[in-house]
């Protein structure tokens, strides 16, 4: 959750494959596009405007729902 936009570092050297990162635009209720992060390296993520913005970052082979236990 970023409040006022801006930008995370995230460290991602220690894992393989390629993250989904979804934002969602809190302010406004819109969620965007999903994007491709590559594992392997540091990453720097930006949120794509200024407000409100949290990011859904999924690992790969993370299913979409998860039912409650």
């Amino acid at each position: 959750y970023l409040p006022a936009g801006g930008s995370v570092q995230l460290d991602l050297a220690g894992v393989e494959g390629a993250f989904s990162l979804r934002w969602l635009d809190i302010s406004h209720s819109r969620w965007l596009a999903p994007q491709a992060i590559q594992a392997g390296q540091k990453v720097q993520v930006t949120t794509p405007g200024k407000g409100h913005w949290a990011a859904v970052i999924k690992a790969p082979g993370s299913s979409k729902t998860r039912k409650p236990r």
